[in-house]
């Protein structure tokens, strides 16, 4: 967990909106945290749509509702939106590079049967693409909360469509967008659409 407590973070961002709300002003960025949902991958979560609501609970209350590869990818969801968009930012191309099940997406980006890769790993279809799904939510997890925190950081505009190489650009290794961009069209989200530099919509 963050050394900035998860509470703390939330009293201040709410704190924030009042005052806003108490001159009669909305800084965008303020009115966005009222209104950050938590990642699908979260769902399980009762009464938890909100960031703001999980100031309610201990952290070990919400994870136990989490089926048990969630947990860990959740505890990190709340450090990194904790720390801020530039710790984030710094942080995330090693974040995606230790994401269990990296490779097998990366075969699957490239092409690769989920038969091939089962008989060489000497796994099941199914299981090589229950670990696919599995991987691809949690990259898309990250995705997720990296435009959420640069919105807390007001460094984007309201708008809900993005030039995916743009926001990444930052990231140097080049499997690592591969997986970003077949992550991108693999899940599918009511919230972020994506785009790429030819406006080819994801």
């Amino acid at each position: 967990m963050s050394k900035h407590n998860l509470f703390d973070f939330i009293n201040e961002k709410e704190n924030n909106i009042n005052e806003t709300n108490n001159i009669s002003t909305i800084i965008y960025k303020d009115k966005s945290f009222d209104e950050i949902g938590i990642p699908k991958l979260f769902n399980q979560i009762k009464k938890c749509k909100k960031l703001k609501d999980l100031k309610y609970y201990q952290l070990s209350e919400v994870t136990c509702q989490l089926e048990k590869p969630n947990r860990e990818v959740f505890e990190k969801y709340i450090s990194l939106v904790c720390k801020g968009a530039k710790s984030y930012k710094s942080s995330l191309e090693r974040t995606l590079s230790e994401i269990d099940g990296l490779k097998i997406v990366l075969r699957r980006a490239n092409g690769e049967k989920l038969e091939e890769i089962g008989l060489e790993k000497g796994i099941s279809r199914e299981r090589v693409r229950q670990i696919e799904k599995t991987t691809l939510n949690t990259i898309y997890t990250y995705i997720y909360t990296y435009l959420q925190v640069r919105h807390l950081n007001n460094d984007f505009s309201s708008d809900l469509f993005y030039n995916y190489k743009e926001i990444f650009k930052f990231i140097k290794n080049k499997e690592l967008i591969k997986a970003i961009e077949y992550t991108l069209l693999k899940v599918k989200d009511d919230i972020f659409s994506f785009y790429d530099n030819d406006f080819e919509m994801f």
